[in-house]
């Protein structure tokens, strides 16, 4: 199916262009700029990582990450870079311990300190993936908590979005389905979903243990999933985020990213997330039905790959490159235009 109009660029996730200790923000946000890359999703760790370099951060965290955060904003409007999201807090809704949970509370309101300082409007929270231990699938807990966040981000002006995002191997929360049922319960206006390609492709079609890549009913289950989204109002999806899946080869447990210490999909999708087109995921089929909705919304790469601590001579503008040249190659196979 095609789509007429336009979209704009794409951006990227910072953390999936290059890491430390390979690669630190400043370094990473020009990259960005050579390659054309200007709606960017600035990763906490990437932020604290560089912060974390400023001799003052071991005895005052807090100012030191602050200043820091000043440098940077002023670095990307040098760049022509806007910062669409801040990721990710995760690890907050359904504690058990909510000792922890007014701990976790305090951190967000730095975020949106941080947020203030840096533009940004939006910051992702992923669905927990805690053991089931340590947190509660009760669904008023879970929007209460996030209703909280919700009210301490309206607080702000301008106001704070919270843009929701399930995992395959998060521990109640794992389709978008479930995502949006979650929003809605919350009752705020400044809640919507994450969608991601991985993790929708992962969770219905692409397994990382069979030969093929595939799951059975997968081609089924995943249509059925992308017809419910095209009837997705637009207005509660608030980020899509790009990527495609590598075809492993051997598959889990024999294959060289395994890592018996984390669900399959969660180590695949560690190092296994090439840019579209790189992959064998059924990326634009996705891609079309989230735009479908109308979105227009910010749309950033956030791939995961070993290359993302390469240092050789230009390896970050190769890496821009490839998510410039992806984006422009899903944009003419929908029969769309880049604005």
């Amino acid at each position: 199916m095609s789509l007429t109009g336009q979209v704009g660029p794409c951006g990227i996730v910072t953390r999936s262009l290059g890491r430390s200790p390979a690669h630190y923000l400043p370094e990473v946000l020009q990259a960005c700029a050579n390659s054309g890359l200007r709606a960017i999703e600035l990763s906490y760790e990437c932020l604290e990582a560089y912060s974390k370099r400023n001799s003052n951060y071991n005895s005052d965290p807090r100012s030191t990450t602050i200043e820091i955060a000043h440098q940077i904003n002023k670095l990307a409007h040098s760049l022509g870079i806007s910062f669409v999201a801040l990721d990710a807090f995760d690890g907050y809704e359904g504690l058990k311990d909510r000792q922890k949970h007014s701990l976790l509370i305090e951190k967000f309101k730095f975020w949106t300190e941080l947020c203030q300082i840096l533009g940004i409007q939006l910051i992702l929270v992923p669905a927990s993936f805690s053991s089931e231990e340590d947190v509660t699938g009760d669904a008023d807990v879970i929007s209460s908590d996030l209703r909280e966040l919700c009210d301490i981000g309206l607080l702000v002006s301008p106001p704070i979005k919270i843009a929701y995002e399930a995992l395959p191997w998060s521990t109640f929360v794992s389709s978008w389905e479930r995502a949006l049922e979650v929003c809605k319960q919350v009752g705020r206006p400044n809640i919507g979903v994450c969608l991601d390609t991985f993790h929708i492709v992962s969770l219905l079609w692409g397994s990382p243990t069979t030969e093929n890549g595939r799951r059975e009913e997968g081609e089924h289950r995943l249509k059925e999933s992308l017809d419910r989204l095209r009837k997705v109002n637009a207005e509660d999806i608030l980020l899509y985020q790009l990527s495609d899946g590598e075809l492993l080869s051997p598959p889990m447990p024999t294959s060289r990213i395994t890592n018996l210490s984390l669900p399959p999909v969660s180590a695949w999708s560690k190092r296994g997330r090439p840019y579209p087109g790189e992959g064998y995921f059924p990326v634009n089929d996705v891609t079309e039905a989230i735009l479908s909705t109308g979105f227009r919304g910010p749309i950033v790469h956030e791939v995961f790959q070993d290359d993302a601590y390469d240092t050789s001579p230009g390896a970050l503008e190769r890496h821009g490159e490839r998510a410039v040249k992806s984006w422009e190659g899903i944009v003419g196979s929908l029969g769309l235009n880049l604005s």
